[in-house]
């Protein structure tokens, strides 16, 4: 059946249905995988009061659990009864977008229909957990690794599974950049070749030129040994990494060493790392299409983990305070095993322009400096993601440039130390007077 048949053939009540089932799935994650954990959810196991199947019929059963309010407080079946609402809706247009309208593709480059269904999927899956992970930011300012490591570990199983689902890259290059590349030697003849005999493509980590043989599957020993390490990096990210710098060097880097040791979660990211490295093995042995969809995945692991660690690091020297959370970290490497790094750039520089506006109200309404910062990642990178079709096209030109992207990407982090600075100067200053004004 065509796909638009079956949608306003009354698909679209199907995936209304469906999406008010997810919609209760994502409430049930907001109150159960919360650093503080709150039984309000009918599907909760420890929950207090009585529930019956009545309570929860999504929608319904919010409204039914009004009775609770003196232990829940007053309204605070509202949002759970409207995040499920949501998701009714939000469901079938999605499924209207990315598989009716194929609204991510390009009409130049159509996908088939098992493409589009697995990527309506995945989607579906993911901003799940976006959701999910951005009310519980909201609520008590955390990101639980219980959200974002599925979620990467999702990710990575697609675009070694089923590389096609991913974003897609444009159909070719024109033949002025063709040439210009030959002549630069930028691309050999091979790989020019390779391009205008590539079908469907998917957005890969050399994007938007054609994948070098360099990074190509066995035996090629340097594409594995660069996938295995950004793998172990990121695993490293997840360890437990503390530094007691005032303990002086020798002190420092024992109890550092000691504790990376001994932590759970250190013991749990080392076993995560060899089932990833096994993984990779196995995918880069196969190699074609699908270990360059793994390793695509594994650079924006990767460029999203350096870049916002990089951030914290620098904002928390120059603030004098924990600038970011390292939850942000993980959902950032979530968020480029799905985007790539070309998606993970537009992100970072998204984000803050949507974050804008609620911090002025924030700081306005609540006279408070420290907001989440998850959830305008996740805003931020379902817009690219939704818009992809007309987002690339456009910036395709700026992700041509070679290594001067880089150069520059560097030299906005350089310029951000200095800036935060006199940030936090400003502040001061400003906090010092305000407290003369008081007290005179």
């Amino acid at each position: 059946m065509d796909a638009a048949a079956f949608f306003w053939g009354g698909g679209w009540l199907l995936l209304g249905g469906l999406g008010l089932c997810v919609g209760a799935l994502v409430n049930w994650a907001v109150y159960e995988l919360a650093y503080n954990r709150r039984p309000i959810s009918p599907w909760s196991p420890g929950r207090r009061g009585p529930v019956t199947w009545a309570d929860r019929v999504p929608v319904w059963g919010w409204l039914r659990l009004r009775r609770e309010e003196s232990t829940w407080g007053k309204g605070f079946w509202i949002r759970p009864a409207g995040v499920e609402a949501a998701w009714a809706v939000a469901l079938p247009a999605l499924y209207w977008w990315e598989v009716v309208v194929g609204g991510v593709d390009f009409a130049s480059q159509p996908a088939d229909l098992a493409t589009l269904h697995v990527r309506f999927a995945f989607h579906a899956v993911l901003f799940t957990l976006m959701t999910a992970g951005s009310l519980i930011d909201l609520d008590e300012k955390t990101l639980p690794d219980a959200i974002t490591l599925p979620g990467t570990w999702l990710g990575l199983l697609l675009a070694a599974l089923y590389p096609w689902a991913l974003l897609p890259d444009l159909p070719r290059i024109p033949f002025e950049d063709r040439l210009e590349a030959i002549l630069s030697g930028h691309l050999s003849t091979a790989e020019i070749i390779r391009d205008l005999r590539s079908d469907y493509r998917f957005l890969h980590a050399a994007s938007p030129y054609p994948w070098p043989f360099a990074l190509e599957g066995a035996p090629n020993g340097p594409a594995l040994a660069l996938g295995l390490s950004l793998w172990w990096f990121w695993c490293f990210a997840l360890m437990d990494r503390r530094w007691h710098g005032r303990l002086g060097l020798r002190r420092a880097w024992r109890y550092f060493c000691a504790r990376l040791v001994r932590s759970p979660a250190s013991h749990f990211a080392f076993a995560m790392g060899l089932v990833g490295s096994l993984g990779i093995v196995i995918v880069w042995t196969v190699g074609g299409e699908r270990w360059r969809g793994l390793l695509s995945a594994l650079i924006g692991l990767g460029a999203g983990t350096a870049l916002v660690w990089g951030v914290r690091l620098l904002g928390g020297w120059a603030l004098g305070r924990e600038a970011m959370g390292f939850g942000d970290v993980v959902l950032m490497a979530l968020l480029g095993t799905v985007v790539g790094w070309q998606g993970v750039l537009i992100i970072f520089f998204v984000a803050p322009i949507i974050a804008l506006g609620f911090g002025i109200v924030h700081a306005i309404l609540r006279q408070g400096t420290v907001i989440p910062y998850g959830p305008f990642l996740c805003l931020a990178a379902g817009c690219v993601i939704l818009s992809w079709g007309r987002l690339w096209p456009e910036l395709t030109p700026i992700f041509r440039l070679g290594w001067v992207l880089p150069l520059v990407l560097s030299g906005c982090l350089l310029l951000l130390p200095p800036l935060l600075v006199v940030v936090r100067l400003v502040r001061e200053v400003l906090e010092a007077l305000l407290i003369k004004d008081i007290r005179d």
